[in-house]
């Protein structure tokens, strides 16, 4: 047995919104389906939020100097 917590698989983290069947990281399409998978479980989502709150972060430490 082991101590881990009940938690989904790192590669397995969202569910498709139309049949509940647990997507794969970065997959456009769900497997089970073929619903197009929720725009945050695709990698250029999150590399664009990261990299506008790193420049939004930038414009106000420059605005404050």
């Amino acid at each position: 047995m082991t101590d881990k917590p009940n938690t989904p698989d790192a590669v397995h983290r969202y569910q498709c919104p139309a049949c509940g069947h647990r997507m794969t990281y970065g997959h456009k399409r769900c497997g089970a389906c073929n619903e197009e998978a929720p725009v945050y479980n695709l990698p250029n989502f999150w590399l664009g939020l990261y990299a506008s709150t790193a420049v939004a972060a930038a414009a106000v430490i420059y605005a404050l100097l």
